[in-house]
């Protein structure tokens, strides 16, 4: 009873800190949904990620799941086309987030983290120059 307590305060704090969180990038970014929905749940990925990672066994496969997933989603928010300029700047924030997720894989002792943290952070850019171009076509028809 003592882990899923544990488990389930954590469940109920990421939802609460999300909530909050998107709260305050509203009165930040009120237009920009890309960033207001993308940045919690990018987090709480790599947050139930990283915590899932450090356990055993079937629980570490839930980590590399939950990790990729919000790698993944870091790249398809990078990467994606926006209708303005307006949208497009505050998204170059989840360049951070691709850097951050692969150095923290490139500093676990494991060499299948190192090598994908590495691959990670090699494809941030990439990505980001992706989203740039598409941009580039809006902005000049």
């Amino acid at each position: 009873m003592k882990k899923f307590g544990i488990v389930a305060l954590f469940l109920v704090l990421t939802g609460i800190v999300i909530f909050l969180f998107d709260f305050l990038l509203r009165k930040i970014w009120l237009s920009n949904n890309n960033v207001t929905v993308g940045i919690p749940f990018i987090l709480a990925l790599y947050f139930w990620g990283g915590y899932f990672l450090r356990k055993e066994k079937w629980l570490k496969g839930i980590g590399i799941f939950f990790y990729t997933l919000g790698v993944l989603y870091t790249f398809i928010m990078l990467a994606s086309p926006y209708d303005s300029q307006k949208e497009f700047i505050p998204t170059r924030i989840f360049l951070l987030f691709g850097w951050a997720a692969g150095i923290y894989l490139i500093c676990r002792k494991s060499w299948t983290s190192r090598i994908f943290g590495i691959i990670v952070v090699l494809l941030t850019l990439p990505m980001s120059l992706l989203g740039s171009m598409f941009m580039y076509d809006k902005l000049n028809p």
